[in-house]
C-alpha cells in the first residue's frame, strides 16, 4: 500500500484525470493570458512592475508576492512599502521561498505556488470522493477552477499552500491522525491568519469520535493545540523584532490598508455605501463593492447548502471562515478569501446535482465567473490597469 500505491491510484480515477487535466488547462491558459497581456498592453495604461526577468513569471510577481519575497531575502522589516513595513504577512511561504532560493527568489516563489496548487487539487478530490463520490468530486474541483479568482493558484500568493494544508489536516483528521492534522495546522497558521481557524471544525472532528463524551478526552486532543500555537509563536517573534506583538495588526491598519477590527455588519454596510458612492464614478467602480456584497452572499448560501447536504464540520469551517474578513471593516478582497473555504466548492457540487434548475443557476453564474476569471488575470498581471471594465471587455472581444 503506501503513498505510491494511492497516487497510481487516483492517476488511474478518470473523474480525478478529467478534474485535473481541466485544472491545468485552466491554469496553462491563464499563464498566456497574463503573458500576452504583459506585451499587448502598453507600460504606461498600468502600474506592474518587472520584478522577475522571466515573461512568463512576471505577470504574476505583482502585488502582494514582493512582500514575500522580501520577506524571504531581508526577513521581517519596516523598510518595505517606504517605510509600512512588511510584518502584516505571514512567514511560512517566505521560508519555503528561502529554501529554494537557489532557484531564483521569484523563480521559486512561482514554483511553489503552483507544484503546491497541483497538490492541493488531489487533495480536494480525494476528500470531496470520499465524501460525494467521483462524479461530485470532479464538479468540486470544476467550481474551484472557474472561480473568479481562481489565478492566484498561478500567482506568487499563499492560496495554493493554505489550500493543501489545510485540506492535508482535514483528510488527517478523518483518518484519527490528530498529531498529523495539528502539524499541518500549526503551519498553516504561520501561513496566513486564517490558519488558526481550522482549530474548531478539527476539535469538533475530534469530540465526534470520542462521542463528544468530555470525560474521555485524551492526549491526542493537545495536538490540536499546535495550530494556536503557530499564532502565538508569530506574534512572539514579531514582539522579539518591534517590541509589539501585534505589529501585523498595526500594518493593516496602516493608509496603505485601512483594515481594523469591526462587527461584522459594519463591513457590510461599507461596502454597499462604497457601491452607492463609486455609482457616480462609473459602472465600473461600483462593480467592486457590489462583487464584494455578492461573494458574501453566495458564501452565507452555500453554507446553508452545506449544513442541510454535509457533514458539520464543513458548515463550521465555512462559517469561521466567513466571520474573520466580515470583522475587518471592509469585504475586500473576500472574493479571494472565499477561493480556499473548499467546502463551499463541494456544497456546489451538491446542490447543482439536486435539480436541473440549480443546475442552470450555477451554469449561468459560471458562464460570468468565466469572464471574470479572464479580466482578473489581466488585471492582476498588469497591477491596477488604469482603464474600466468595459474598455476591458471591449479588448477581450
Amino acid at each position: 500500500m503506501g503513498y505510491p500505491h494511492e497516487l497510481q491510484k487516483l492517476l488511474q480515477d478518470e473523474h480525478f484525470v478529467k478534474a485535473l487535466t481541466l485544472f491545468l488547462t485552466v491554469k496553462l491558459a491563464l499563464i498566456v493570458i497574463a503573458s500576452a497581456s504583459h506585451v499587448l498592453l502598453p507600460l504606461e495604461m498600468t502600474h506592474r512592475q518587472a520584478r522577475a526577468e522571466s515573461l512568463l513569471i512576471n505577470p504574476w510577481a505583482q502585488y502582494d508576492a514582493a512582500a514575500y519575497v522580501d520577506i524571504a531575502q531581508r526577513g521581517y522589516n519596516s523598510q518595505f512599502m517606504d517605510g509600512t513595513g512588511n510584518y502584516a504577512w505571514y512567514p511560512f511561504y517566505p521560508l519555503l521561498i528561502r529554501l529554494f532560493s537557489f532557484l531564483g527568489y521569484y523563480t521559486a516563489a512561482f514554483l511553489i505556488a503552483n507544484a503546491a496548487s497541483v497538490a492541493a487539487i488531489a487533495l480536494l478530490y480525494v476528500l470531496a470522493k470520499e465524501e460525494l463520490g467521483g462524479q461530485k468530486a470532479y464538479r468540486t474541483i470544476f467550481f474551484l477552477s472557474m472561480f473568479p479568482a481562481a489565478y492566484f493558484f498561478t500567482a506568487m500568493y499563499t492560496e495554493s499552500v493554505f489550500l493543501a494544508l489545510s485540506l492535508g489536516a482535514f483528510i488527517a483528521a478523518q483518518r484519527n491522525m490528530f498529531l498529523h492534522a495539528g502539524v499541518l495546522g500549526f503551519l498553516l497558521s504561520l501561513t496566513r491568519m486564517q490558519g488558526v481557524l481550522i482549530f474548531f471544525p478539527l476539535a469538533y472532528m475530534y469530540l465526534r469520535t470520542i462521542d463528544f463524551n468530555y470525560r474521555r478526552i485524551g492526549k491526542e486532543a493537545l495536538f490540536l493545540f499546535l495550530i494556536p500555537f503557530g499564532l502565538l509563536l508569530l506574534l512572539g517573534y514579531h514582539h522579539e523584532l518591534t517590541g509589539d506583538p501585534f505589529a501585523q495588526f498595526k500594518t493593516q491598519a496602516s493608509e496603505d490598508f485601512h483594515r481594523r477590527i469591526s462587527l461584522p455588519w459594519e463591513s457590510v454596510l461599507f461596502e454597499t455605501r462604497a457601491m452607492a458612492n463609486a455609482l457616480g464614478w462609473g459602472v465600473q467602480h461600483a462593480f467592486v463593492h457590489f462583487l464584494n456584497i455578492s461573494t458574501l452572499a453566495l458564501l452565507i448560501f452555500f453554507a446553508y447548502v452545506s449544513y442541510r447536504h454535509l457533514k458539520p464540520e464543513y458548515t463550521i469551517y465555512i462559517l469561521t471562515s466567513i466571520l474573520l474578513p466580515t470583522m475587518s471593516s471592509t469585504l475586500e478582497a473576500i472574493t479571494r478569501f472565499a477561493l480556499v473555504i473548499f467546502p463551499v466548492f463541494m456544497a456546489m457540487a451538491v446542490y447543482e446535482s439536486k435539480n436541473a434548475r440549480a443546475a442552470r443557476y450555477l451554469k449561468a453564474l459560471y458562464m460570468v465567473f468565466a469572464v471574470l476569471l479572464v479580466l482578473f488575470t489581466i488585471r492582476h498581471a498588469n497591477e491596477e490597469i488604469l482603464f474600466d471594465m468595459r474598455e476591458l471587455l471591449a479588448l477581450a472581444s
